[in-house]
């Protein structure tokens, strides 16, 4: 899932690890996962473009550097609203 609310995968961050063996780790910045490992970043574009983020990990990930929603997320559900948004008190 991008974190500047565009569905598209392309718009998608990836970070790089290369491993002892001398493959690569492609990890989405979003979700923290590794998506693939291959022995160069071209063996990676086809996984990436694949990958969507699972929303639980995404807001395991917010609530313990304090930003976003402050309820669990109900899957299935992208929508978040804050406490008071549209409060009509």
């Amino acid at each position: 899932m991008p974190m500047n609310g565009d569905d598209s995968p392309s718009q998608q961050e990836f970070s790089y690890r290369t491993n002892d063996d001398g493959s690569i780790d492609s990890i989405c910045m979003a979700c923290y996962r590794t998506i693939a490992s291959a022995i160069s970043k071209v063996g990676l574009a086809d996984e990436e473009r694949k990958h969507t983020c699972n929303p639980e990990d995404v807001f395991r990930l917010n609530s313990a550097r304090g930003i976003g929603p402050t309820t669990t997320p109900v899957p299935g559900d992208l929508v978040w609203l804050s406490p008071t948004a549209d409060r009509t008190d």
